[in-house]
């Protein structure tokens, strides 16, 4: 049979005299009367020492520039927080499931990241599988906006993510552009034309270039970015160097889609000059590209400012 120790407990003291069982009851009692004063929520539940209530598992991915389905960057399994920066405007249509219960917010950071880069969380998008869908409130997507934040909160009753809070702040002038288009221009010393051909012109530098619309890749081309699109304004200019009759036209999408500028017959005089513009709408994903020709063989453009081809598309507003 145990034997147990008879007579009075005593508990040590510490330095200052107090018991650790006074100690505790001391803290009973501060919590009782917070409580009693409605202050529980700023009372530390530290036996030991104040400390603070934090977030720990920061995981700071790449950044994005494409449609994300079934998101999983590495250490998303224990992360409470996702610091996603964006190279361009794209979607989350889905994040890997988590444990019961688990949250996640997701903060669109980046001080060089012009604002028009928008992270869309898609609704129930069946691009991502069933069990890594999230659910927006109203069953509508959400843009976040550089600066905003998204929380998650994973409903295994459910099987998919529901948004249970988000913040996004209006876009701040200071932070950047917030209009989308770019200025192109082709700073060779001449362009050859063939005689009686239009010919699509390609551009090798940019004056401005926001969202982007023009990528060294496809150097003909000025492309609506990503949740970009909307009524733009598209012009193209060059100057002809050789007697001739010039022409100028915009494509979209590889298709003519103005009239032909024709300023007349320019077969007399030294040099002449096409101009053509239109107002257009544009949806998300497609590109305009602009033309040029001459009756004759000949080339135009040159180094110098004022004779140098260029092409431009603004966004007056969205849709």
């Amino acid at each position: 049979m145990a034997n147990y120790p008879s007579g009075p407990v005593t508990f040590p003291a510490r330095s200052d005299g107090q018991t650790i069982f006074a100690q505790h009851v001391q803290l009973l009692q501060d919590e009782i009367a917070a409580i009693e004063a409605g202050l529980l929520g700023g009372l530390q539940h530290n036996l030991w020492g104040a400390q603070g209530f934090t977030l720990s598992g920061v995981l700071t991915p790449p950044p994005i520039g494409t449609n994300q389905n079934d998101y999983a960057p590495a250490g998303l399994s224990v992360a409470a927080v996702v610091r996603q920066s964006l190279s361009a405007p794209c979607q989350l249509t889905g994040l890997l499931a988590q444990a019961s219960g688990r949250l996640i917010t997701i903060v669109v950071f980046g001080m060089a990241v012009s604002p028009a880069n928008v992270l869309t969380i898609k609704n129930q998008s069946a691009s991502s599988a069933a069990t890594n869908m999230i659910l927006c409130p109203g069953a509508t997507d959400l843009a976040i906006s550089m600066g905003g934040s998204v929380t998650l909160w994973y409903d295994t009753a459910n099987s998919f993510w529901r948004v249970i809070a988000y913040a996004n702040p209006p876009v701040s002038a200071a932070a950047g552009p917030t209009y989308i288009g770019a200025k192109v221009f082709n700073a060779s010393a001449t362009v050859a034309l063939t005689a009686a051909t239009y010919t699509t012109l390609s551009w090798v530098g940019t004056e401005f270039n926001a969202g982007p619309m023009w990528a060294a890749g496809s150097p003909t081309r000025l492309t609506v970015p990503a949740g970009q699109g909307g009524h733009y304004l598209v012009y193209g200019k060059f100057q002809n160097a050789t007697n001739a009759n010039v022409r100028s036209r915009i494509m979209k999408n590889g298709a003519v889609i103005t009239t032909e500028d024709r300023p007349g017959n320019s077969s007399a005089a030294a040099t002449s000059s096409a101009v053509d513009m239109s107002m257009l709408l544009l949806n998300a994903g497609d590109y305009v590209e602009f033309q040029a020709y001459t009756s004759v063989a000949g080339t135009i453009g040159g180094t110098a400012k004022d004779d140098q081809s260029e092409f431009g598309a603004y966004r007056l507003n969205p849709v």
